[in-house]
């Protein structure tokens, strides 16, 4: 099995929430699985500014930045994790910002 560590704390390894997603994929490893662990404030992602393209032209997005290679990955993967750390009661702008722009997985998988 293959998993997907998506980090998306601005504090990225100084964090509780890089730790615990660590322990995690740790925790998965032991188990036989592969893993890879990667941080969403290293990466460009540019805000979705909602043109539709995506949903007309399935998996093609005017904006070239990481959202799309990173999408990729998800799609490869047979699990992901997602850890945030919680500001003002909501995950961080980074995956508020990535979710916003994989839209597009919902939209091709028939959601």
């Amino acid at each position: 099995m293959k998993i997907l560590g998506i980090l998306a704390s601005p504090r990225e390894e100084k964090s509780n929430t890089s730790y615990l997603l660590k322990k995690i994929l740790s925790s998965a490893e032991k188990e036989g699985c592969h893993t890879q662990y990667i941080e969403l404030c290293s990466l460009k992602i540019e805000f979705c500014r909602y043109c539709e393209f995506c949903h007309k032209n399935i998996m093609v997005c005017p904006i070239k930045d990481d959202a799309f290679p990173l999408l990729d990955k998800i799609l490869k993967n047979d699990a992901i994790v997602f850890a945030s750390s919680v500001y003002v009661n909501h995950i961080t702008g980074y995956l508020k910002t990535f979710l916003d722009r994989s839209s597009i997985l919902f939209t091709a998988s028939g959601f």
